[in-house]
C-alpha cells in the first residue's frame, strides 16, 4: 500500500529548530557548570610533551574559540565545479532476453 510522503516544506516528527535535546540536555548542563576547569584541563594539553595530544589540543581550542572553518567546493578556477555530464545507466539483469553483449554478469 502506497504511502503518502511529506509536501515540500512540511515537517514530520523530530524537533523543532532551536528546541534542545532532552536526552543530552544532562549531560551539557553538567559540562557547563566545569566549563573552567575543562578549559584549564584543555589548555594544559597544549603543552604536552606528545606531539598528536598538543595538536589535537591547540585544534579543539582553536574550534571552541573560533568556530570550525567553513570549507567550500569550488574548481580549479575558485568557482563552482561545472557538471559536465550526468548519466542514468540502466543495465538489464541477465538471462532476461536482453542482449548477451550489452548485459553484466
Amino acid at each position: 500500500m502506497p504511502r503518502g510522503g511529506s509536501k515540500p516544506g512540511e515537517r514530520r516528527g523530530g524537533r523543532r529548530k532551536g528546541t534542545p535535546n532532552k536526552a543530552t540536555a544532562g549531560l551539557k548542563a553538567a559540562f557547563q557548570e566545569h566549563d573552567k576547569a575543562l578549559v584549564k584541563g584543555l589548555l594544559a594539553l597544549t603543552k604536552s610533551d606528545d606531539e598528536n595530544i598538543r595538536l589535537k589540543a591547540i585544534q579543539a581550542c582553536l574550534d571552541r574559540g573560533w568556530g570550525k572553518p567553513t570549507q567550500s567546493v569550488t574548481g580549479e578556477d575558485g568557482e563552482y565545479p561545472a557538471i559536465t555530464e550526468i548519466r542514468h545507466i540502466i543495465i538489464p539483469a541477465k538471462g532476461n532476453g536482453a542482449d548477451p553483449e550489452h548485459t553484466v554478469g
